[in-house]
């Protein structure tokens, strides 16, 4: 997907990520069209998750103790276990 930076110019490239034209007018008309939900029988099936932990269990799991707001705006003051 673009934004694709290389210059063809320079030659072919292997991981060439641009859309053809054919691509492109695609997309236009299915946003034009209000971008319409296609069938869903088309749909992948939903992937299915593992229950707990998936490479392993951790050797220690920590938990925050107390409640931290983190402010939408300014600055952060970064609390460690050395900034007493």
């Amino acid at each position: 997907m673009p934004p694709w930076f290389a210059d063809p110019k320079y030659g072919e490239f292997s991981n060439d990520c641009r859309l053809s034209e054919t691509q492109i007018n695609t997309i236009k008309s299915w946003v034009e069209a209000g971008a319409p939900e296609g069938d869903r029988n088309d749909l992948p099936p939903t992937p299915k998750f593992a229950d707990g932990w998936t490479i392993g269990k951790p050797d220690l799991v920590l938990s925050m103790t107390k409640e931290f707001d983190i402010p939408l705006e300014g600055r952060l003051h970064i609390r460690t276990l050395l900034s007493h």
